[in-house]
């Protein structure tokens, strides 16, 4: 499970979702868009996601606020001071 703790995501013991981004992709409202094939299934909003991006092999965390299923993307918050 993850929990939001003051502003800061946390990671706790349970099942760990995982999104591919693209660092340099970004909505005008600062949110990533991801395709959902580069998402792990079961994802919906309101849940928290390790994010990856394995060119530049860093990790962090972010939280889905929205899907579009006709778009096939998912809009992630994406928490950059926990990328590493």
């Amino acid at each position: 499970m993850y929990d939001h703790i003051r502003g800061a995501l946390r990671v706790s013991a349970g099942p760990e979702l995982q999104a591919q981004i693209d660092l340099n992709a970004r909505t005008p409202d600062g949110l990533t868009p991801v395709p959902t094939e580069l998402v792990t299934s079961g994802a919906e909003a309101g849940m928290v996601v390790r994010v990856l991006e394995p060119e530049d092999d860093i990790a962090g965390i972010g939280r889905i606020e929205c899907a579009d299923r006709d778009a096939e993307l998912v809009y992630i918050r994406v928490d950059w001071g926990s990328i590493r």
